[in-house]
């Protein structure tokens, strides 16, 4: 009876109903791990985007690219905003995905690797549970399965694991607009500029309230260093980022 209650969905009075995907079942698998057919909805539902974003709540591999992305902004007298995009593709590198490095890249990756070691170890965590949860999301689709868990999705043979995750990938993607760069650059340099020391006021030599002249406290901003130019372009977007090549090139998010 519980089960049959888990399968039963209420619809609302839409006055245009939702389109229906295009392919109403996935079919992933083969003959030597079995094969599977998983409804297609077209989106993830509440419940399933919970559980797979519930890896990190926190989301503590945004905040620590971010304070990295600051460190190297630093040392390497890069814009803060350049820091993370480099700092962004060269994870995605170490971690066997995205695009090949540029020089400059590279330079970056050899001379601070101490900056980067602790985000390959975190995206990776974090990508291979998000991915277990992509396969329980979608296994608790099937008919009978709607208490399976966690343990149970690392049960399966990894072939099978990487397919149900695409799947779940895909149906993650299929509703997400297009994000407008300008926004996210935006949005970027602020939560940057947040991680970043604030100046404090240089004393004024009388002891009289500084005017705000030319002269004043807050130090000038590093420009980029010749290097940056390779850094600083424009991420391209396959989005998956996050099917599963494709798809795991974006799939840790926070650094995509």
């Amino acid at each position: 009876m519980e089960n049959d209650q888990v399968m039963m969905k209420k619809t609302l009075p839409f006055i245009v109903k939702p389109a229906e995907p295009a392919e109403p079942f996935a079919t992933v698998g083969d003959d030597r791990v079995g094969t599977l057919q998983i409804p297609l909805y077209g989106w993830l539902e509440g419940d399933e985007a919970a559980i797979i974003g519930a890896v990190d709540p926190e989301n503590r591999q945004y905040t620590e690219s971010c304070s990295a992305a600051v460190e190297l902004a630093k040392v390497a007298n890069l814009p803060s905003a350049d820091a993370y995009r480099a700092l962004a593709r060269i994870i995605a590198n170490l971690s066997g995905m995205g695009k090949p490095l540029s020089r400059e890249e590279q330079e970056l990756k050899i001379q601070h690797w101490r900056i980067f070691a602790p985000l390959i170890h975190l995206s990776q965590q974090l990508n291979n549970e998000q991915n277990i949860r992509r396969v329980t999301a979608m296994a608790r689709r099937l008919d009978g399965c709607g208490d399976w868990t966690d343990a149970d999705s690392r049960l399966l043979p990894p072939p099978l694991q990487t397919a149900m995750a695409d799947v779940a990938w895909r149906e993650e993607i299929a509703m997400t607009p297009e994000a407008d760069p300008l926004v996210q650059a935006a949005l970027l340099e602020a939560d940057l500029g947040k991680l970043l020391p604030e100046p404090s006021p240089r004393p004024s030599p009388t002891g009289e309230t500084s005017t705000g002249s030319s002269e004043a406290s807050t130090p000038p901003t590093p420009t980029a260093a010749a290097s940056a130019s390779g850094s600083s372009r424009r991420p391209t977007s396959s989005k998956r980022s996050t099917g599963a090549t494709a798809a795991a090139a974006k799939r840790s998010t926070p650094l995509s």
